[in-house]
């Protein structure tokens, strides 16, 4: 598993900028389980199995303390610099979705390894 700080390092992201990250009050709500898609994380009832603050609002799986069978749901305030259209691009080994107050953005939807990236645009 490799930290976010060494991944940004190797991978810098398009337009990143030195300074404050955009994303703030970011929280990591951890899952144990085997999910098959998105939808089988979103019927999760129980309580999140640990629940971590990200105080650099880097996006990371290091404190999940497993490597198999978990789910991530983070949740935070994106701080955009103006009005206007926002395109954005993800990518993830397994599953992931962007929503943006509660409207489905981008959504990746499998299981398997990196690089089927998807892009969602959204006007915030």
């Amino acid at each position: 598993m490799w930290p976010s700080a060494e991944l940004l390092k190797r991978y810098p992201l398009p337009g990143e900028t030195e300074g404050p990250s955009a994303i703030k009050h970011l929280v990591a709500n951890i899952y144990h389980g085997d999910f098959k898609s998105l939808a089988d994380l979103a019927k999760v009832k129980a309580k999140p199995a640990a629940v971590e603050e990200e105080q650099d609002g880097l996006l990371r799986i290091d404190k999940v303390g497993r490597v198999d069978s978990f789910g991530i749901v983070w949740e935070g305030d994106l701080e955009v610099p103006k009005d206007g259209n926002f395109t954005f691009l993800m990518d993830s080994d397994d599953g992931s979705g962007l929503y943006i107050d509660g409207k489905q953005v981008a959504v990746l939807d499998r299981i398997g390894g990196v690089g089927h990236a998807v892009k969602g645009s959204v006007k915030l």
